[in-house]
């Protein structure tokens, strides 16, 4: 639960429900994120009576386990006249996204679905490392121009956010000589309005801002086209030379 807001509509949810936890021989299981029982179920006497006191923790799936069950599904989704099935991803991806999403399964594979929604259903190799986050980046930054529908000028602060780990609004404004009034309401307001940038501290009273989770493989994106460039150039430089 992210503000105020999503909090008081579940607990209201939890007022409204009270009577029908306690129907006689009918167990209830209630999954949510680790603050969820001090954040909600503490917060109500009433409903604070009818749970267990102390709440399971349920770690998440280590980086061996989550591949180890990502293999298995492979095996299980594999048609019968198929002797060996091909990885659509090598396991760096996996490790990768683990550490973006903090072992949140959920995620990670709603990342991986982003990843191979974008290509052929007949791969004949693992994407790597570098091809699977310039797909998912590519993915991002598709879904941002769609559906915030940003001007040319947005998508340059935009792009110089992404290759910043945090920034202020005042930074902004002093290095593209815009007014601060118009870096937080016309810029910043949007990005923070589509999920794509949250604040990430306060100095003293400055917020700096970053990226969110879900839009970080934008750095990755402009990472991996980076590379490959440099690669090209490369082997122009090459060419050149050869002739």
């Amino acid at each position: 639960m992210s503000n105020d807001k999503e909090k008081r509509k579940v607990i209201d949810f939890f007022n409204e429900i009270r009577d029908i936890l306690q129907i006689q021989d009918v167990y209830f299981l209630f999954l949510g994120p680790r603050n969820f029982f001090k954040d909600i179920i503490s917060t109500q006497k009433r409903v604070k009576g009818i749970f267990y006191q102390i709440p399971l923790i349920v770690n998440p799936l280590s980086k061996t386990e989550i591949t180890a069950a990502f293999k298995e599904r492979m095996k299980l989704l594999k048609s019968n006249d198929v002797s060996e099935y091909i990885k659509p991803i090598e396991d760096e991806v996996v490790f990768r996204l683990y550490d973006l999403y903090k072992g949140d399964l959920r995620s990670i594979m709603s990342a991986i679905r982003a990843i191979l929604n974008q290509c052929s259903d007949k791969l004949t190799k693992p994407l790597s490392v570098d091809e699977s986050m310039l797909l998912l980046g590519k993915e991002r930054w598709d879904k941002i121009i769609m559906a915030v529908k940003l001007t040319e000028e947005q998508k340059i602060i935009l792009r110089y956010l992404i290759e910043k780990d945090k920034i202020s609004q005042r930074e902004i404004a002093d290095i593209f000589k815009k007014a601060r009034t118009n870096v937080s309401g016309y810029y910043f307001k949007p990005l923070r309005d589509a999920g794509i940038i949250e604040e990430k501290e306060k100095i003293g009273k400055v917020p700096y801002w970053g990226l969110t989770a879900d839009y970080i493989p934008l750095k990755w994106y402009i990472e991996s086209q980076k590379k490959i460039r440099q690669e090209i150039n490369n082997k122009s430089g090459e060419l050149t030379l050869g002739i």
